[in-house]
Parts: C-alpha cells; structure tokens; sequence
C-alpha cells in the first residue's frame, strides 16, 4: 500500500511539474515579481501534496536582497525554505546537468556555481552581486555539502566570502556609475564625495531546518537518513524510500538577522550562523538534557571563538558515511 501510494504521489508530481514549467518560463520571461511567486505558490502545493508539512517559527527579514545561511541536509530543503520564502539557491554546477530536477532548478532562477573555472566562477560571482543587489533573495548552503540530519557540518567561510566580494564590488561599480553620470550633468566636474551605499554590506539570516517527525512520530536516528541524503545515496530510489515511509514534519526557523556592522566579516558570519543553527538543531532533536531555549551567542554581546566545531546531539556509534563531495544543491 505505501509503495502505491508512493508511486501516485511522484505520478502527480511529475504531471504536476510538467502543466507549471511553461507557465514559469512565461513568468521568467516576462515578469521577475510573477517570476519570484509562481515557485513559491506552487511548492506550497507539493508539499502539501507530497506530505511535506512545514513549521515556520520567526520571520524572514523584510529587506530586499537577503542571504539565507542554511544547514543542509536535503532535497527536501530546498521544498520547504521555498514555501516558506520567495528565494533561489545558489548551488554547484553539476545539478544543471540532472534530468528533470536541473530543469526545476534552472525555472527557480539558481545561481549555478563552477569553482573548477576560474572564468565561469568570476560570472556566476556577477550574477550573485546582481541578483542580491537587485533585490531577489537567495540561500546558500555554507556547509558545503548535505549533513546526515543530526549535526551541523563546519561552516566555510570561503562560501560567504566569495558573495560579500561580489556585492561590494557590484556596489562599487553602481557608485562609479552614479558619479560619472552626476559629473555628465555638472558640466564635467568629478564630484569627489562617494555615493551613498557604496559600503552597504548584504542583509545575512541564518536559517535552521529540522526533521522533527514522520508520521506524527518523533524522528530518531533509524529514519534519518530515510530523508537526509548524503553520501553516495542514488537520488531517485532514496526519494521513494521517502515517499512512501509518509508525511514528514519539518520545521524551519528563522533566526535573527546578522547586524550590519557585522555583515561584511566573513568568519565572524560563519562562526555565529554555525553556531547559531548548530544549537538550533541540537536542541530541536535532543530528546534529553536540555531544558529551556538554547543560548545564542551574539557578535554584539561577545567575542565570536575562532574556532566552532560541528554541533552534535550524542556520539554516533559506529561509522558515518561519507557526506563529502556529494551533489546536492549546494554551493
């Protein structure tokens, strides 16, 4: 009965997937608000549809141009932060080349990221800069990679570097722009003062996800990796596995947004938002010895560590597979 369930539910997913492609490549080429609302609408739909049922706890910030640091732990992430916001990933390059799902991706408007090709990185850099500058929102995965679903997975710092870089010199360029325009119109004086925002750092929230139940029942380590995907698991065969184990809840929180003097420090960024969601997740999963919310540390309140080692319920006995290099949506 569940795999039949199981292969109704993809069946409606695929035909689903197939009647709103045209109508976002419509929306793409016409209207970036349509654009931006369609995948939100319609994801909306597939969870529903798929048993996805999501908890949202806080906001996501009311700025245009927003970064969302994530932990990632799934395909399904990307499901569920789209309902929850109107957002696009950045992600490695690879996952334009799957069948169906890199089509899906590329009708979400995904910043696909090549940092084989030094030429290929500096473009996907420009359209990051001009995207966050423009006012859309995206999600970058910091980790790397997707986790096993009970810790967090160090945070690289690099990540975030290589989108801060891009805006201020996106911003930059902008303010040159204005000022050789103003110094057009003055009669060819080259006003001196910069242009207002030229130094503006991007607007950065972290963001948590937890797989918290399937079936109404809290989700232990034996039915994590059902949903986590990590490693060398094959994508099709875990997503019926999935499918027909039944609804899942997750919950996604959004945290304080990081302040903007703090925004443009690339390792202080990443130490607090590891930090910050590593907590998150520990205590969303601990069924024992924690009472009460978890502290977070604030950047404005006290110093940052140097170093944040992944967060982690209990000791794992025995091996983890290896959650390295996998191809999931991530940068």
């Amino acid at each position: 009965m569940n795999k039949l369930r199981a292969v109704l539910l993809l069946a409606g997913f695929v035909l689903s997937t197939a009647v709103i492609i045209p109508v976002q490549y419509l929306a793409i080429r016409s209207s970036r608000a349509m654009a931006r609302r369609v995948p939100l609408y319609y994801l909306r739909w597939l969870c529903a549809w798929l048993g996805i049922r999501i908890k949202v706890n806080g906001q996501p910030a009311r700025a245009n141009g927003m970064l969302f640091l994530a932990n990632h732990t799934s395909y399904f992430d990307i499901l569920a932060l789209s309902t929850a916001a109107e957002v696009s990933f950045i992600a490695k390059s690879e996952v334009a080349a799957w069948p169906f799902f890199g089509l899906l991706a590329q009708l979400q408007r995904t910043v696909f990221v090549d940092r084989e090709r030094r030429a290929k990185t500096k473009v996907s850099r420009d359209e990051m800069a001009q995207r966050l500058t423009g006012g859309d929102n995206l999600v970058l995965f910091p980790e790397g990679t997707s986790n096993d679903g009970n810790r967090v997975l160090s945070f690289k710092s690099a990540l975030i570097g290589v989108v801060q870089e891009a805006v201020k010199a996106e911003l930059k360029f902008e303010a040159k722009s204005r000022r050789h325009v103003a110094a057009a119109f003055s009669g060819g004086a080259n006003p001196t003062e910069s242009a207002p925002g030229t130094n503006s750092p991007i607007t950065i929230q972290p963001v948590s996800i937890i797989y918290r139940r399937v079936h109404g029942v809290p989700m232990g380590r034996q039915y994590r990796p059902f949903f986590a995907w990590y490693g060398d698991m094959e994508l099709l065969p875990h997503l019926f596995e999935a499918i027909c184990l039944g609804p899942v809840d997750v919950e996604i929180t959004f945290h304080d947004q990081i302040p903007p003097e703090h925004a443009m420090d690339r390792k202080a960024v990443a130490q607090h938002c590891q930090l910050v969601i590593g907590q998150a997740v520990a205590g969303g999963l601990s069924t024992a010895g924690l009472r009460g919310p978890m502290p977070v540390l604030d950047p404005l309140a006290s110093p940052i560590p140097r170093r944040a080692r992944p967060v982690s319920v209990a000791p794992v006995s025995g091996k983890r597979p290896d959650s390295g290099e996998n191809p999931a949506p991530a940068f």
